[in-house]
């Protein structure tokens, strides 16, 4: 049992001595190879050949020592240690044991390696074999990745389709309108090997892009490898208008950064629409039109020339001829006459002739929106329409009297109440011719210029009126009362609602024919002045009949007082006494009476003394008559005294008129003395009639004188005159002297001058 043990022991030892030997020779025959990294990272750009890694190799039999790498993409080479030769790169003729080095690069060829392949590709592997000549070998595998792609590839194939017919075209065809939206016309392609979005972005560029109407998004990678895709469009909201640009053209320009740039001309053509509506000249619409009214009554005598509107149409090459004008608005005034007219054809806006009042319109905006219209004659729906703003302008417009008839009031003298009014104060009789008045005369106005539409508390709503007499020689007579307080103003206008002034004439004195100067009819004149100054007038003819209501007044009266003799005879002038009528009638006479009541002058009325006659005598109150004082019969001045009181009593010829103003009859008397001087009684007397003979006598002669005085004047004009006619008729004729003749020219002979003519 224990030699089997001990046979067990040497038998195990035996093996174990084997499995070392053997071991040991494996050892001393295998090859080693041992990679920096199993994994390494290269950049695209890397310059070739690149080192990607090293081995560390180690042998024991140097003898056919081979390396070698399954991807050709990548190449391996061996460097011996010290002191070893080699055949190749990649072979090892020496059987010395050493260590060894081995280089990992990447190849240039075949087939470089790339990011930009197509799927992109951006890892590869090889296996890394090592053998010696035992043969023993080992294996490394070894990973590369290209971690970084960059833009090194140009752009090129550009292709254009146009999307309106799905066609390659550079030509992109639409009709005139306005895009709501982003529109694409273009679809642009374009290969890039680079094909990523990121390293190598496409850009797109149009010039011009006509200020934005155009555009182009960027390019970026399809589905297709190496294709790049983008659009051109219309951005939103633009406006295509054939009348505007039939066609644009711009340069499609396509880069990627680098330096091949491709491009493209691209067109886009537009076709015309009848969709464009006319319009107006700006440079020469006004935004307004200032306009003067019309006095209140008047109309202009034709149409008159306002302004002529110019349209614009924006279709069929801008030919006017396809243009129609229209007012929209109907501006008429308060009586419903149109104020405005336009030519369908040229456009221009006239004035008519009916009457444009400032007053018809809001004060606070006295002006009229005049809506004009242009049209397409074949497509009325493409119009237009501006506002014209017309403006009214006030001006100064005299009031108006309603009744324009003309009034004749006829008074007595002294009739009238003072303070009463016109008519009713002259007696139910006065009117003699009136309008259509009831109470004799109508002053009532009214003036265009009170307005009567708009704000009543406004500025300007109102006009005041004011009433007056026209200065002449009988205005004194009256005065105005529009209030029953003696005012002279009404006012019209909104604030009352007044569109009427009315005003009362008033008696302010009597009236009294010989004040007016005799003159039986009058002008009265009654004068509305408004507020801007403007004045209207009315006339009443007043007729004042005369009446005899003043008695007579004695003149001279101081020298009335006389002396006579007092053996005066019977019949012995004492006196004369004058008087006048101021009633200023020419068929008024004076006559005189020394008894009241008794002027009938037949039987030489009077007292028992003095009788008087009544006789014409002119003088600076015309023709009239005065009264001859005369002595009945002798005065005896011891028995009567020396002095006599004489009363004359004169009246006119028209007795028993009451005087209004006195009211007395109309006779006047007046009082003096005739005193009677002592004189011897052996003078001789005077012939009772001498003094009345004398004075008739004296006035035929004067009257005889005055005639021959004339004939003799008459005569002496008469011879003067023919003597002058005479002389005239036998004067000279006068003398002609010779015309002299001009010197044409002077010439001298020896000493002597000659003239040549």
């Amino acid at each position: 049992m224990g030699t089997i043990a001990t046979f067990r022991i040497h038998t195990s030892f035996a093996c174990l001595i084997l499995n070392l030997l053997l071991l040991a020779k494996i050892i001393s025959g295998a090859v080693n190879l041992v990679p920096t990294a199993n994994t390494v990272s290269v950049a695209e750009t890397v310059t070739l050949p690149a080192v990607l890694t090293t081995f560390e190799v180690t042998t024991n039999n140097a003898g056919g020592l081979t390396v070698a790498s399954s991807n050709p993409n990548f190449i391996i080479s061996l460097t011996p240690a010290a002191g070893v030769t080699t055949n190749d790169a990649s072979t090892v003729g020496t059987s010395a044991a050493a260590t060894w080095t081995a280089t990992l690069k990447l190849n240039s060829q075949p087939d470089p390696l790339m990011y930009d392949t197509d799927p992109a590709t951006t890892s590869y592997t090889t296996t890394i074999t090592l053998s010696d000549a035992d043969p023993a070998s080992t294996t490394q595998m070894i990973t590369v990745n290209i971690i970084a792609n960059i833009n090194d590839e140009d752009v090129q194939n550009v292709q254009v389709e146009e999307l309106d017919g799905n066609t390659a075209s550079l030509t992109y065809t639409t009709s005139e309108k306005t895009f709501t939206a982003d529109t694409n016309i273009f679809k642009i392609e374009v290969d890039d090997a680079d094909f990523d979005d990121t390293v190598s972005p496409i850009t797109g560029k149009l010039q011009p892009n006509y200020g934005g109407v155009f555009d182009v998004n960027a390019c970026t990678t399809t589905a297709t490898y190496p294709t790049y895709g983008c659009y051109v469009f219309i951005t939103s909201g633009s406006v295509l208008d054939y009348e505007v640009q039939t066609e644009y053209v711009m340069e499609l320009t396509l880069s990627d950064n680098r330096p091949t740039v491709l491009t493209a001309t691209l067109t886009v053509t537009v076709i015309n629409e009848i969709d464009e509506a006319p319009s107006f000249e700006s440079y020469n619409m006004p935004k307004t039109i200032s306009l003067d009214e019309i006095n209140h009554g008047d109309h202009i005598s034709t149409y008159e020339y306002l302004f002529r509107v110019r349209g614009v149409n924006n279709e069929f090459d801008y030919n006017v001829s396809y243009l129609e004008y229209a007012l929209v608005t109907r501006a008429t005034n308060a009586n419903g006459e149109e104020l405005f007219v336009i030519d369908s054809i040229s456009g221009l806006i006239t004035r008519t002739n009916a009457e444009l009042s400032f007053e018809d319109y809001d004060v606070s905006d006295p002006s009229i929106d005049l809506e004009v219209m242009v049209l397409l004659k074949t497509h009325p729906s493409l119009n237009f329409t501006v506002t014209l703003t017309i403006e009214v302008m006030n001006i100064c417009e005299p009031p108006v009297f309603l009744d324009t008839t003309t009034t004749v009031l006829q008074f007595d003298e002294n009739e009238p109440t003072v303070g009463a009014d016109l008519f009713t104060g002259g007696g139910t009789d006065a009117i003699v011719l009136a309008g259509p008045s009831l109470s004799g005369y109508d002053n009532r106005v009214e003036d265009p210029d009170a307005p009567t539409g708009g704000d009543s508390s406004g500025s300007g709503h109102s006009e005041t009126v004011t009433y007056s007499i026209g200065n002449n020689a009988n205005s004194h007579l009256f005065r105005m009362d529009c209030d029953g307080s003696g005012g002279t103003s009404v006012v019209l206008g909104t604030p009352n609602m007044l569109t009427i002034g009315d005003c009362s004439i008033k008696w302010a004195t009597a009236l009294d024919f010989e004040a007016l100067n005799k003159r039986p009819t009058f002008t009265l004149n009654i004068i509305a002045t408004d507020s801007c100054g403007a004045t209207a007038e009315k006339s009443i003819e007043i007729a004042v009949r005369n009446t005899n209501d003043n008695p007579p007044i004695f003149i001279d009266s101081a020298s009335y007082d006389t002396t006579i003799p007092e053996n005066s005879v019977r019949d012995t002038y004492i006196t004369t006494v004058k008087a006048y009528d101021p009633d200023a009638d020419p068929d008024l006479t004076i006559q005189y009476s020394l008894i009241p009541d008794s002027f009938d002058d037949t039987g030489k009325p009077g007292t028992d003394w003095f009788y008087i006659h009544t006789v014409k005598d002119g003088g600076r109150y015309g023709s009239q008559n005065v009264g001859k004082l005369y002595l009945r019969q002798p005065w005896d001045r011891a028995a009567q005294g020396r002095t006599a009181s004489v009363t004359v009593y004169a009246r006119d010829n028209r007795p028993n008129t009451y005087n209004y103003v006195t009211g007395s009859e109309s006779t006047r008397s007046i009082e003096f003395i005739v005193t009677f001087e002592g004189i011897d009684p052996d003078n001789v007397q005077p012939d009772e009639n001498r003094n009345f003979w004398l004075d008739t006598g004296l006035g035929v002669v004067s009257m005889f004188l005055i005639v021959i005085g004339g004939f003799v004047l008459m005569g002496l004009l008469t011879w003067l005159l023919h003597y002058l006619l005479k002389r005239a008729r036998y004067a000279p004729p006068p003398k002609l002297e010779p015309e002299p003749v001009p010197i044409l020219m002077q010439t001298t002979i020896g000493r002597r001058t000659l003239d040549l003519r």
